[in-house]
């Protein structure tokens, strides 16, 4: 089985995280502090939200079911970026791994992640994911 799946491209690495003073109440003492801690930009939260739904319809339509754990799936990746800007494929990596976590596959360490191809295409830019399960060949 085999299934594609086409989303928007996330936002860059740099656009993913964004620093927030996070209260945190302490346990000894129940007095509260600030932490700073790194959280998805709300770029890179509409993106998984949206992204997600796109992965669970295209699989929940082909009869996708999430393999056991231990059961390895493999990601192919094409890219159409919008312009002719120097861009690394692995920096997408992580945003595809996790977007399609509990969706694809049970945990992202079971993800085999493939770049495939990239192209420049300024009207239809964005990810197309193959998603399969791993041959064990």
């Amino acid at each position: 089985m085999r299934v594609e799946i086409q989303t928007p491209l996330p936002p860059t690495v740099n656009h993913y995280y964004r620093n927030a003073a996070v209260p945190v109440r302490n346990a000894t003492t129940g007095k509260i502090g600030i932490v700073r801690k790194r959280v998805l930009s709300d770029r890179a939260e509409a993106w998984m939200q949206g992204s997600a739904l796109m992965a669970r319809c295209a699989l929940r339509v082909a009869g996708w079911v999430i393999p056991e754990a231990g059961d390895k799936v493999v990601v192919e990746i094409r890219v159409a970026w919008p312009d002719n800007r120097c861009r690394d494929m692995s920096n997408l990596h992580k945003a595809i791994a996790d977007v399609l976590e509990g969706i694809a596959y049970v945990d992202d360490r079971y993800a085999l992640l493939r770049d495939m191809d990239y192209r420049v295409s300024p009207r239809n830019p964005g990810l197309f994911l193959t998603v399969r399960p791993f041959a064990n060949d």
